[in-house]
């Protein structure tokens, strides 16, 4: 955020003489009335002198770890150093492709490694298409299609002991197939871990959305596919899949980010649970029919080259 606004300090204003930090903090102070608020709530103001020599401190630690990556990194690709760049957030958060205003400050799709890492475009040479197999998940606020309970019913849930008594009887419930949204959500949540690593905070579920992964391929230029979690999906009874959008009784395939909170979800395609284990599956062949169908869905759009089927490395099929 303060990159996107032009505000805040960056490591290499510690170059400078301390009489600059010192303006610096002084006049972003003053913009955002930083130590007027702090004085009204009863704390001390900022003190411009003090908190440029704490960083100073800690900038003469970190002074021998950094350099100027974007001659680093050009130099170690003219040298034909193979390099491997992970985005963060996805491809929905991007602050011009995704469900705008719902979106963060910065470029996660591939097009962003050229601009955020100042190597040329032509230094990325193949796209991963790194999602969930059987349902997406999303954080904070914003737009979720075919959402499995609402931002508001999550918001105190915690995460349950996978041996707890009422885990397994939220287990039971998807099993059989009596589970209501909320609860699937729950299921999904509590199954895959999808609790903040370092927060906790549970992150929205829903069911898979096909548009939305074709447009995600097309502005990245996916080149191939990592299927992640589909074990998660082991004991759901069936899958709805998103196949289009209904727009005003009006039907489209085109995701726009300003129009997404206002799509209704068509529920074109459903895939029967196979109700069985998939865990630590290390052979295509061995997986059951429904995951199969699962992974072909996904592999109509972008050829699918792994499929990972537990947390651990060893848990994976490799496709390719």
């Amino acid at each position: 955020m303060t990159h996107a606004a032009r505000v805040g300090l960056f490591v290499s204003d510690f170059y400078r003489p301390a009489s600059y930090v010192i303006s610096r903090l002084k006049d972003l102070d003053e913009e955002f009335s930083v130590s007027e608020r702090l004085e009204r709530s009863g704390e001390r103001p900022i003190d411009a002198r003090k908190v440029c020599e704490d960083y100073a401190a800690m900038f003469g630690v970190l002074r021998p770890h950094v350099k100027d990556t974007v001659y680093y990194l050009n130099r170690e690709l003219d040298k034909g150093t193979r390099m491997l760049f992970e985005g963060a957030q996805g491809t929905f958060l991007d602050v011009d492709l995704g469900t705008r205003p719902f979106v963060t400050s910065s470029r996660p799709i591939s097009g962003g490694v050229a601009a955020g890492l100042g190597v040329p475009p032509s230094a990325v040479t193949e796209v991963v298409g790194v999602m969930k197999a059987g349902y997406l998940t999303r954080v904070g606020s914003g737009p979720l299609l075919a959402e499995l309970g609402t931002e508001q019913s999550i918001k105190s849930e915690k995460r349950l002991k996978q041996a707890s008594e009422e885990f397994m009887d939220l287990k039971r419930k998807v099993a059989h197939g009596t589970a209501n949204d909320f609860e699937t959500g729950k299921y999904h949540r509590n199954e895959g871990d999808e609790y903040g690593a370092s927060t906790g905070r549970p992150r929205r579920v829903a069911w898979p959305d096909i548009p939305l992964i074709e447009y995600a391929a097309m502005v990245n230029g996916i080149d191939w596919l990592a299927l992640t979690k589909i074990d998660v999906s082991d004991f759901v009874t069936e899958i709805p899949f998103i196949t289009a959008y209904d727009l005003d009784g009006r039907q489209t395939r085109e995701f726009r980010g300003v129009n997404y909170e206002n799509y209704k979800p068509v529920l074109g395609r459903r895939v029967r649970g196979w109700m069985q284990s998939t865990r630590g599956t290390q052979n295509y062949g061995d997986l059951p029919e429904g995951a199969r169908e699962v992974v072909e869905i996904w592999n109509s759009i972008r050829p699918v080259g792994i499929v990972s089927t537990g947390p651990e490395s060893h848990e994976t099929i490799f496709m390719r």
